[in-house]
């Protein structure tokens, strides 16, 4: 009786590990500086600028963008 749950619980145990590693992980963020943005990006009103012009740039990859050093860069995720 030990050894059949000692058996059920390593093949539990081996199931769980095969099932972790299979897992898809979820895609990974790209960042982008937007080459066509020559606005200002300095106020919450230049993000809104910049997220807007990146929904547009090379859509529909691009989620959105935020200002960065003054400069607009769009996001993937």
């Amino acid at each position: 009786m030990a050894c059949k749950m000692a058996l059920v619980l390593s093949l539990s145990v081996l199931a769980f590990f095969i099932c972790l590693g299979t897992a898809e992980a979820g895609p990974q963020c790209m960042y982008q500086l937007n080459p066509y943005y020559h606005s200002r990006c300095e106020t919450n009103d230049d993000n809104d600028n910049c997220r807007s012009a990146c929904k547009k740039f090379e859509a529909p990859k691009y989620m959105g963008g935020m200002c960065h050093d003054e400069q607009c860069v769009c996001y993937t995720c």
